[in-house]
């Protein structure tokens, strides 16, 4: 089994946090796995330990600040980059522009491992390395839950109403469907998706304008994975298209060509998609529910993430 090094801010950190935590278990299970905290990278009285591979799941800009501190704790060893905020290296008005040319001309990067396609195509079109990787849901959090008609909410949020997730609310409640929204991000995971599991459909508008160097882009070429969180229990998810949907999406089971999760040209068009859902074959929907989440259960991308960010 190969010895890999995984540079994190903090093991506390990694253990709270919603998708490092999911990362650190899979890595765990494929490696020998030595979690260095970057105060011990900082502190530098310690020698960097033997290891077949070094990845850093620090946060972006804690190894942009860090990076010559890091660079010379690493040696000149190649490091992959695990990193779920892309953009925040690129976007104009955003504090850690540049972070990922900065580290890049320090570090001896292996490869960026990007959890969006797009990005990735993006850093490849800039001649810096980049892989793409999925989040996903670990098989224990794909548990049975209530089945759809047992649900009381027909449509709703958890997390954080960003003002393009209010703009869906608002046009979904207009047409007459009251949604359930729980405006929170300080839930533990497991509590999280017990709150997605109360729902019917899970909706969320991840449709706004970002630029980079003057360049109009869109942000909805990312959030795949809150998607895949709702299928995992048991909610159909409803959200705007976006580049890169099939990346995440293409496997999932499909009864007459249709999945749990349904992608919308404009939000006026979920309150027809609700309805609709709401329409269905009772027994066909539910039995589309369970395909999905055991096929999420069974799939365990987080175990192919860890296979990829290894070798």
């Amino acid at each position: 089994m190969k010895t890999v090094i995984q540079l994190v801010d903090s093991i506390d950190y990694v253990r709270t946090n919603c998708f490092q935590h999911q990362l650190a278990l899979a890595l765990s299970e494929t490696c020998n796995l030595v979690q260095i905290e970057l105060k011990t990278v900082i502190d530098g009285r310690h020698p960097i330990p033997k290891a077949d591979s070094i990845i850093s799941c620090l946060k972006q800009r804690s190894l942009d600040r860090y990076r010559d501190i890091v660079q010379c704790y690493l040696g000149g060893a190649p490091v992959t980059i695990y990193d779920q905020d892309p953009w925040q290296a690129f976007m104009d008005d955003s504090p850690y522009k540049g972070a990922y040319d900065r580290i890049a001309s320090v570090l001896n990067v292996k490869t960026f491992a990007l959890t969006t396609q797009w990005w990735v195509d993006f850093l490849c079109e800039r001649n810096l390395p980049a892989t793409f990787v999925r989040m996903w849901v670990l098989p224990k959090y794909c548990v049975p839950r209530q089945t759809y008609l047992e649900r009381s909410a027909i449509a709703g949020f958890v997390g954080t109403v960003h003002p393009r997730r209010q703009q869906l609310l608002d046009v979904i409640n207009n047409a007459g469907i009251e949604t359930s929204v729980l405006k929170t991000n300080s839930l533990a995971y497991g509590s999280f998706l017990i709150e997605l599991s109360k729902l019917r459909c899970f909706v969320h508008n991840e449709d706004m304008s970002i630029f980079v160097d003057g360049k109009k882009l869109n942000f909805n070429t990312g959030m795949w994975v809150k998607d895949i969180e709702a299928a995992s229990q048991g909610c159909f998810s409803i959200r705007n298209v976006g580049n890169g949907s099939a990346t995440y999406f293409d496997d999932l089971p499909t009864i007459d060509g249709k999945s749990l999760i349904r992608l919308c040209e404009s939000i006026e068009d979920v309150p027809r998609i609700l309805t609709d859902i709401e329409k269905m074959d009772p027994q066909v929907r539910q039995l589309l529910i369970d395909q999905t989440v055991g096929y999420i259960k069974k799939a365990n991308k987080w175990q192919e993430t860890a296979n990829l960010l290894i070798n």
